[in-house]
């Protein structure tokens, strides 16, 4: 929320911090996004698929991203991700961390 005063757009942005999976239907009320980050746990497993795969596979689903929107999700190292409607991005490395890109 402190970033967004910064660059004042905390009136065009949302933040949402707590468990991704129970705040995704709250977000899906609020319509379709032009831009979602996340971060969430670094190789944690939800289900029997990691975290982030997990996450990508839900918010393909919930259509939560307008078309030509992008959702970045940040990874300690190399994934791999599940087919879906968004297309993967080639990916970025910062340091140990890893971005990954996906557009609606």
């Amino acid at each position: 929320q402190e970033n967004l005063e910064i660059l004042q757009c905390s009136l065009q942005a949302m933040t949402y911090q707590g468990d991704v999976f129970k705040l995704l239907p709250l977000i899906e009320k609020k319509g379709e996004f032009d831009i979602i980050f996340a971060d969430p746990p670094y190789f944690e497993m939800r289900k029997d698929k990691l975290f982030s795969a997990q996450l990508l596979l839900d918010v393909a689903s919930l259509n939560l991203l307008k078309s030509g929107a992008t959702l970045f999700i940040e990874e300690g190292g190399e994934i791999s991700f599940p087919p879906t409607r968004l297309t993967p991005l080639p990916v970025r490395r910062y340091g140990r961390t890893y971005l990954y890109t996906f557009k609606a």
